[in-house]
C-alpha cells in the first residue's frame, strides 16, 4: 500500500520495523524492499541480505533490483543481477530485459 501510495520511504521504514522486532523476511518482503529502493546501493544490500539468509530471489526481485540499478545508472551491477538471475535458473521476461537495455542506454553503452 506504501508503494502504490508513493510512499517508498514509509514501506523501508516498515521493513526496518520488521527488523527490529525480529519478523523474519521473506521473498515477498525483499521483493517490496527493492521496489521501494531508491540507488543501487540499496539494491545491493538487499540482495546481500538475501543471499546471507538463503532466500532464493524471484523474477520479481531480480526485475526490482534491476530497475534500481536503472534509476541508479549502474549498468555493470544490472548486468550482474541478470547473470545471477540467469544462474539461479530463471528467465528474463521483457520487463527485466527492457530495464537492462535502459541501463545500457543510460551508461552510453549502447
Amino acid at each position: 500500500a506504501c508503494l502504490k501510495g508513493g510512499m517508498p520511504d514509509q514501506a523501508l521504514s516498515l521493513l526496518e520495523e520488521m527488523r527490529d522486532m525480529d519478523i523474519p523476511m521473506d521473498v515477498i518482503s525483499y521483493s517490496v524492499a527493492f521496489r521501494a529502493a531508491d540507488s543501487w546501493e540499496l539494491a545491493m544490500q538487499f540482495m546481500s541480505e538475501m543471499d546471507a539468509k538463503s532466500i532464493m530471489a524471484d523474477n520479481i526481485v531480480f526485475g526490482a533490483a534491476i530497475a534500481a540499478c536503472d534509476r541508479g545508472r549502474n549498468l555493470p551491477l544490472a548486468l550482474r543481477f541478470l547473470e545471477k538471475m540467469k544462474l539461479n535458473g530463471l528467465k528474463p521476461d521483457l520487463i527485466i530485459m527492457n530495464s537492462v537495455i535502459s541501463a545500457s542506454d543510460k551508461a552510453d553503452e549502447w
